[in-house]
C-alpha cells in the first residue's frame, strides 16, 4: 500500500488540494475509475486532516459520508451521482468539482446549517452568477423543448454550448475561469417516471444551480425550459 506522504501527493496534483483547518471525512463512490480516484482522496483526505491543527472534525459535527453507490451524503442533503443500474462513468469530468465542494460545503454546515437544512442545496442557487459565464450541457441530457440554442434563447439569453460529454471535458481540461458546467442524472429510459437531477458547477467546486423534480410524460428527464427561466 501507498505511504501517506504519497497518497497526499496524488491527491494534490488531482485537483489542486488546499487542506481546509478542519477537514471532513469522506468515503468513495461507485464506478472503477471513480473509485480508485475518491479512495485516493479518502485516504488522502483523512491523512492530512489528523495531521491538522485543530484535530480532524468528527463525523457528527461535518455529517458527511458515503450513504450508498449512487450518491454523496453531505450533512442533510446528498448529490446523487447515478441511477443504481446506470453503468456510464462519462461523469467522470464533475468528480473533481463534487470533490471541491465537499469541502466548501463541510465548511459552510460549521456556521450555516440552519439555513442550509432549510434549502437544502437549492440554498447555494445563484441566478445572477451567469451572466458573464459560458454554460456548457451535455447535448444529450436536454429535455426536448430546451434542445437547441434556438429554444433555449427564447428564456435564456446568455452564452450557451450544447457539447458531447468528451467534448465538455475537454474544455474543462484548460480549466476555464469563466466557465459553467451541468451534471444531469436521471433515469436511464425515458419511461416517464422517476426523478431527475440537475446541477450546475464551476471548475472550483461552488455549486451555482441545483434542482430536481419528478419526471412525468408531460415534464420529462433532462434540463428543460422551466430550469433555464431559473437561471436567467
Amino acid at each position: 500500500m501507498k505511504k501517506n506522504e504519497d497518497l497526499q501527493k496524488e491527491v494534490r496534483d488531482a485537483i489542486n488540494f488546499k487542506p481546509l483547518v478542519n477537514p471532513p471525512e469522506t468515503g468513495f463512490i461507485r464506478g472503477a475509475t471513480l473509485k480508485k480516484y475518491l479512495f485516493i482522496f479518502a485516504l488522502g483526505f483523512f491523512s492530512l486532516g489528523a495531521l491538522a491543527n485543530p484535530p480532524l472534525a468528527s463525523k457528527q459535527q461535518i455529517g458527511m459520508f458515503i450513504n450508498s453507490k449512487t450518491c454523496v451524503v453531505l450533512g442533510t442533503s446528498s448529490i446523487p451521482l447515478s441511477y443504481s443500474d446506470d453503468n456510464n462513468d462519462e461523469y467522470e469530468y464533475v468528480i473533481p468539482a463534487i470533490v471541491k465542494f465537499m469541502q466548501i460545503h463541510a465548511k459552510n454546515l460549521e456556521t450555516k446549517r440552519f439555513f442550509i437544512s432549510l434549502k437544502g442545496l437549492r440554498y447555494y442557487n445563484s441566478p445572477s452568477g451567469f451572466k458573464d459565464k459560458v454554460l456548457m450541457f451535455n447535448k444529450d441530457m436536454m429535455a426536448s423543448d430546451a434542445n437547441s440554442p434556438e429554444k433555449i434563447k427564447a428564456v435564456y439569453t446568455y452564452y450557451v454550448k450544447l457539447l458531447t460529454s468528451s467534448e465538455i471535458q475537454k474544455e474543462l481540461s484548460s480549466s476555464p475561469t469563466n466557465a459553467l458546467f451541468n451534471f444531469h442524472v436521471g433515469p436511464t429510459q425515458n419511461a416517464g417516471s422517476g426523478k431527475c437531477f440537475e446541477m450546475i458547477f464551476d471548475i472550483e467546486g461552488n455549486l451555482y444551480y441545483y434542482n430536481s423534480r419528478k419526471i412525468t410524460n408531460d415534464n420529462e428527464n433532462g434540463f428543460n425550459l422551466k430550469d433555464f427561466s431559473h437561471i436567467g
